[in-house]
């Protein structure tokens, strides 16, 4: 046989006594767990390497493998994890398809642990088969006694075991020269035919095991299948991998990797473990992970608390599902307050909220996955037909249990539990809560900038009321409420109608008089500056709109427009009321002076009553900025005498710590807040000296994490770890992100479908700088709602504010003494190394499960530094 060099060094050093022979699995088996079913998994990473001239030389990867790399060490699990009674319930789960990011495809991967489940009934009656493709060396345990092991050594292995190498012909041609081409392949995914293209070599890497599993091994009730994989070593020819070549990039690829695997019973007395169970079923989903319709429970798993690690003065969040084959009747969950497991404290059931999610977001590959949260719980639960490429239909409703933790709690653990009624059913969801001894600021006082978008227009369009009624401003404070949970700082002002932000008027109305003189009616703009101060406390940058941004004749252009560009602002008889809209002069000349002047001192002027005359700006820049006309006209109108201000948006990045000058020809001209979307590296895992989170705050520089379709594919951990990655950036926070930009029907377009309306007006667009994230809320009933991608972000500033009060620490070591400050410098860097395993997004592929692993502690571990930080510093 092709391998059977490599399976005979495995079957030598096999703990039991395996067939030289390839086992044939018997054609009427029935599967029991195959590539389909839900894993439990561990991933140990480190860098590869080869050896030249006795030297280990790092593997290059090619720049195009995003998560080829991972620059962080990551250790194996604890010994005994293939064992029955090893306690697996927190480690990340998903289908063996959708496991290559996280495992596989990495380079860095060097021993990846799986963990499966199955009940058996009867053990005499089983019969059962394994059999697996695989890349690199194998080991199989059943309750953790080993059955076989192929392509590894003999003896006790670890992480840097390696598997038997390939030869040198899977790098090399007949000719000796290196592959450097693709092949066109067509592979199945869950029946579907998928057309791809795979490296020459790693097409023959394949090798394959199959064994009969021995009864003895087997026990009554649920079992364990535990598979160990391990990199095999790497020739001297993978140094030719990463290089340019005429056909571009040569894509190196990983030496460990699972092809398929099947768990099959010829007999009877074995449960399969393949789809949903039927019945009902209450599981635990960890909050990182995006619930889709194809999920369910594993039944041969222990039912675990909720687990919510919070600090005070935050809301904190964790999610269980209540599922069923069939549509679930009479539903009902209601809360209990928690109660301290040491003294007596208390926290009251009003304090926890219970938000249900709906599953109506349809992405690509037809998955359909929870994503709109709501308070009020259905009466009865439907069941949802999925569509291809799985139709494991089913009633599913996840419950996010958010808990609001007072100023004023005591710090500890807490015991509480949720009560689930369904079809008559009565269950109980234990909760855990852990609060850190570290009190959060409140949300006015965030020191990480975040800078939502609020589309005023979307909501009046969405729910078909006049814009500024009194309809549509108790609309608005729904917006305002929840964006206020963020510590949003950013308010847009629309001066000009048709901005790239979809406004059909401007906020502020020329008032045209008698004499043919104008006034400014500003009631628009200072009644959203009041609304913001009520629920946010405190506006950092208020731009004005009124420039027109670069985007040149048309869509997708990079020039600055003209000075005479299509630039207009609503006007109103004072004698009729009747609303017309006026060109404004054309920049650079000393009407366009005349007419924006005594406009912005009446501006700065109201808002210094209000309170927030120094986040005042002018909207907005772009790549190529503006003609010069525009900023002589801006710097003449601007009032005072220290020039103008200005935001930017853009794909480059600025370094610079304070407001940069823009324009040379026209000094006094200083961008204050510049959103840029390049530069988005997080800084390197081992630099010696970790950037100064606490300094950040008054660069001008935010960060704006841009990728296409990202509201589709970036992951629900994305939307929790951007606050702490903007930081890692050496960003002041985050900007250009949407909230309620949701899909409306234009009536300007009444045949196309309903789409946002960022860059609504050809003459306005911004082109390829429009935001990639639209809708952090949605569209509920009397107004935006909250979403999971906007919990997960709250979540993450919260982090994010503890990291700040850390970075802190470790710069103030003569307060905090040397022994806290390393353990700030040790706690930041595991964070940044947790950020940068789990730096995975993709545009072709939508990540409903991450590798979660591990993040729960290290939130425990940061709020209580950050505690310990507070004290020693008296804050």
């Amino acid at each position: 046989m092709k391998y059977m060099v490599g399976m005979l060094v495995g079957l030598l050093c096999a703990s039991m006594t395996v067939n030289a022979e390839d086992v044939v699995v018997p054609k009427a088996a029935k599967d029991i767990l195959n590539s389909k079913s839900f894993w439990r998994y561990s991933v140990a990473s480190d860098k590869h390497t080869y050896k030249e001239n006795g030297i280990d030389v790092p593997v290059k990867v090619a720049k195009r493998v995003a998560s080829a790399e991972v620059p962080v060490a990551n250790p194996a699990p604890e010994a005994g994890w293939m064992k029955l009674g090893f306690d697996d319930s927190c480690w990340p789960r998903e289908r063996m398809a959708y496991l290559g990011r996280y495992a596989f495809d990495r380079v860095t991967s060097e021993q990846i642990s799986l963990r499966g489940k199955f009940n058996v009934t009867d053990v005499k009656t089983a019969n059962l088969y394994f059999e697996t493709k695989y890349i690199g060396g194998f080991v199989l345990y059943i309750n953790g006694k080993e059955v076989g092991r192929v392509d590894l050594p003999k003896g006790e292995l670890t992480s840097k075991s390696f598997a038997t190498p390939y030869a040198d012909s899977y790098y090399l041609d007949d000719k000796g020269v290196p592959f450097n081409k693709w092949k066109n392949v067509t592979r199945k995914s869950d029946g579907k035919k998928i057309p791809g293209q795979v490296y020459y070599g790693e097409l023959r890497m394949d090798r394959k095991f199959s064994v009969k599993i021995p009864s003895t091994v087997l026990v009554a009730g649920v079992n364990v299948i535990a598979v160990e994989l391990h990199r095999s070593a790497i020739s001297l020819a993978a140094k030719t991998w990463s290089k340019f070549g005429k056909s571009g990039y040569v894509r190196s690829w990983s030496h460990l990797g699972l092809k398929g695997l099947r768990l099959a019973n010829a007999g009877d007395g074995v449960v399969a473990n393949i789809a949903r169970p039927t019945g009902i079923q209450i599981w635990n989903v960890d909050i990182n992970n995006r619930v889709d319709m194809n999920d369910y429970g594993d039944p041969n798993e222990k039912s675990q608390p909720v687990r919510i690690v919070a600090a005070r003065n935050g809301s904190f969040i964790g999610q269980f599902v209540v599922s069923s084959d069939k549509k679930i009747s009479n539903f009902k969950v209601t809360a209990e307050g928690l109660k301290a497991e040491k003294g007596t404290a208390v926290i009251g059931a009003d304090k926890v909220d219970l938000l249900y999610a709906d599953f109506d977001w349809k992405a690509r590959w037809n998955q359909l996955w929870a994503l709109n949260l709501q308070k009020k719980a259905p009466e009865s639960v439907p069941i949802v037909a999925v569509a291809a490429p799985r139709k494991e239909n089913g009633a599913m409703k996840p419950v996010v249990v958010r808990i609001n933790v007072a100023a004023d709690v005591k710090a500890g653990v807490y015991s509480g539990k949720v009560l689930v009624v369904a079809d008559g059913e009565r269950f109980t969801v234990p909760v855990k809560l852990e609060v850190a001894d570290w009190t959060l600021p409140d949300p006015v006082d965030f020191r990480t900038y975040v800078g939502l978008y609020e589309s005023p227009t979307t909501v009046s369009m969405q729910y078909k009321v006049p814009m500024w009624s009194e309809e549509h401003w108790k609309l608005l404070e729904k917006s305002f409420e929840l964006l206020g949970r963020a510590g949003n700082k950013f308010l847009n002002i629309d001066v000009v109608d048709e901005t790239q932000y979809g406004n059909d008027d401007g906020y502020i109305t020329w008032v045209k008089q008698a004499d043919g003189s104008y006034t400014y009616d500003l009631s628009v703009m200072e009644r959203l500056v009041e609304l913001a101060l009520k629920h946010w406390g405190q506006i950092d940058f208020i731009p004005l709109q009124i420039w027109h941004s670069a985007g040149g004749g048309g869509r997708g252009g990079w020039y600055f427009r003209p000075v005479d560009t299509k630039c207009t602002v609503r006007v109103k008889d004072a004698k009729t009321g009747d609303i017309s809209h006026m060109q404004v002069p054309v920049f650079g000349t000393p009407e366009a002076i005349e007419f924006w002047k005594p406009l912005l001192l009446q501006i700065q002027q109201s808002l210094t009553k209000l309170g927030v005359e120094k986040g005042m700006c002018i909207g907005i820049l772009g790549h190529s900025t503006a003609p010069v006309g525009v900023f002589e006209t801006i710097t003449a109108a601007y009032p005072g005498d220290k020039g103008a201000f200005w935001q930017r948006g853009l794909h480059n990045a600025t370094s610079s710590k304070v407001p940069y000058e823009v324009e040379r020809k026209v000094p006094g001209n200083k961008v204050i807040l510049h959103e840029h979307c390049y530069g988005m590296k997080m800084v390197n895992y081992d630099i010696p000296t970790l950037p100064e989170m606490h300094t950040l705050r008054g660069q001008p520089a935010a960060a704006y994490f841009r990728i296409s379709n990202f509201g589709n594919v970036a992951t629900l951990m994305f939307y929790r770890e951007m606050g702490k990655r903007a930081l890692f950036t050496k960003k002041t926070g985050l900007s250009r992100i949407c909230f309620d930009y949701w899909d409306v029907q234009d009536p300007n377009n009444p045949d196309r479908k309903p789409v946002d309306i960022f860059n609504r007006w050809l003459h306005s667009t911004c082109a390829q700088r429009e935001p990639s994230l639209k809708r952090m809320s949605w569209p509920g009933v009397e107004g935006a709602e909250t979403t999971t991608r906007f919990e997960n972000l709250i979540v993450g500033i919260q982090e994010a504010e503890a990291l700040i009060v850390l970075s802190e620490g470790a710069a103030n070591e003569e307060k905090v003494g040397k022994k806290l400050a390393d353990k700030c410098r040790s706690v930041m860097r595991r964070q940044l190394g947790f950020a940068h395993y789990n730096n995975i997004y993709s545009e072709r592929h939508i990540m409903l499960h991450v590798n979660y692993y591990g993040w729960q502690d290290m939130s425990a571990e940061l709020y209580a530094v950050a505690g310990e930080v507070a004290k020693k510093m008296g804050k």
